[in-house]
């Protein structure tokens, strides 16, 4: 039944002959039927009325957008590296024997293990050997050659985006040890930054004297560079290295043989929280030591809760600088008093 714009659909629920009866959908003679009407054809033959509204297409067109570059601005994006999941940087200790012959692959090692800074020792350079023979692409040389006599010889490469300073006061002629400063990119919480020494102590020198050296090198080390982060490595040789860890708080990671049977080849820190265990790579070239590598540990697992013990500082250093300080007490006017 057509009531204006309005159209009514029957459906036929029943069995009953759509051709019984009255049709519903023929105009009545008023052209306005009743409800009374509907409601007793609904009874009657079981029909129920759909109401079907008529629709317009909607011509749905797409408006283009002329866009003006001038107006757009670049934002910059920020790709987060594997050095800066990292609060220390990757290290690698090399008794290479040798330097210049097996420049190649030690550049090769670099880069396949994504190390920050390498320390050689045994460069055997000399003086009339240029720097451009053994410099490598991205990273800053520091050598220390020896001078006396053949073979010897100590160098480090730090990477070029790790800020480096050369601690040239620590330097001293009789000894194969040299110190920099460094400060890279994310440190952890409280640590200023990490002093790093490459040592090497050939197995005739007298340990006595190298003992003094580095104990006064630590000493001015912890002075001067307050909760600084220390490592110290190299070839130590023979040397006994209990009243470095005793006195500074350090510890030796290197838990593996490094040349033989013997762990020559050593890593003195007080940043052991923040490294992984040393793992052991090929000798380079025809060398009888193996390579080590230390890799961080990364941010999320090495914040893990620990229970903090506070114990008083004993080293050297507290202890003398309370010595002076007693010194300078007048304990005669304390008693009088």
């Amino acid at each position: 039944m057509e009531i204006g714009t309005t159209v009514f659909a029957l459906s036929l629920v029943s069995t009953l002959s759509a051709t019984t009866g009255p049709r519903l959908d023929q105009p009545s003679r008023s052209c306005e039927p009743t409800c009374e009407l509907l409601s007793d054809h609904l009874c009657r033959y079981n029909r129920i009325p759909v109401r079907i509204t008529s629709r317009l297409a909607l011509n749905k067109t797409r408006t283009t957008v002329n866009i003006r570059q001038n107006n757009l601005i670049k934002i910059p994006t920020y790709y987060v590296t594997s050095s800066q999941l990292m609060f220390v940087p990757t290290l690698l200790l090399s008794n290479v024997m040798s330097l210049a012959p097996k420049i190649d692959e030690l550049h090769e090692v670099i880069n396949s293990n994504d190390i920050d800074i390498a320390c050689i020792t045994e460069t055997w350079l000399r003086n009339h050997i240029d720097d451009n023979i053994v410099t490598l692409s991205g990273f800053r040389l520091v050598r220390l050659d020896r001078s006396t006599s053949q073979h010897g010889g100590v160098c480090m490469y730090v990477k070029n985006d790790i800020q480096c300073k050369i601690l040239r006061d620590l330097l001293d002629d009789k000894f194969e040890v040299v110190w920099v400063h460094i400060r890279p990119n994310c440190l952890p919480r409280g640590i200023p930054c990490i002093v790093m020494g490459t040592l090497y102590h050939p197995p005739t020198a007298n340990n006595q004297e190298i003992s003094d050296h580095l104990l006064k090198c630590l000493s001015v080390i912890e002075s001067r560079f307050p909760n600084c982060g220390i490592i110290l490595l190299g070839d130590f040789n023979n040397l006994n290295v209990c009243r470095f860890k005793r006195n500074f708080r350090l510890k030796q990671i290197v838990n593996f043989p490094t040349r033989g049977h013997n762990v020559l080849d050593l890593i003195l820190t007080n940043l052991s929280d923040y490294y992984a265990t040393p793992t052991k790579l090929a000798p380079l070239g025809l060398s009888d030591h193996v390579t080590v590598k230390v890799s961080p540990i990364p941010r999320s697992m090495s914040s893990k809760r620990k229970t903090t013990i506070k114990t008083r500082d004993i080293s050297q250093t507290k202890r003398l600088a309370i010595r002076s300080y007693l010194e300078a007490v007048d304990i005669q006017s304390l008693i009088d008093n």
